[in-house]
């Protein structure tokens, strides 16, 4: 809703379009991310933005041959952005 009052869709949505959002919501934080295939393998990218300043605290990428494998590495790649915070 917050988007669509912007005149943008969730496919325009990146980078300060995520922190703003953020900020309309109350979040401090938000996290942001992609999927994609590449070639035979699954790749999801993860983005930690602090909204106040917009600032990029942590990136993370996790990889599988499968859903699955993904599914595995995700938590790995959560941990990394939480990282960060510590």
């Amino acid at each position: 809703m917050l988007l669509k009052a912007t005149g943008k869709d969730l496919a325009q949505c990146e980078g300060e379009c995520e922190v703003e959002t953020g900020r309309k919501i109350g979040a401090d934080l938000v996290i942001s991310g992609e999927m994609l295939r590449v070639g035979s393998s699954l790749k999801m990218s993860l983005k930690l933005h602090e909204t106040h300043q917009g600032r990029l605290l942590a990136g993370s990428v996790a990889t599988g041959r499968d859903i699955d494998e993904l599914d595995r590495q995700a938590s790995k790649a959560v941990d990394e952005l939480c990282s960060a915070l510590r």
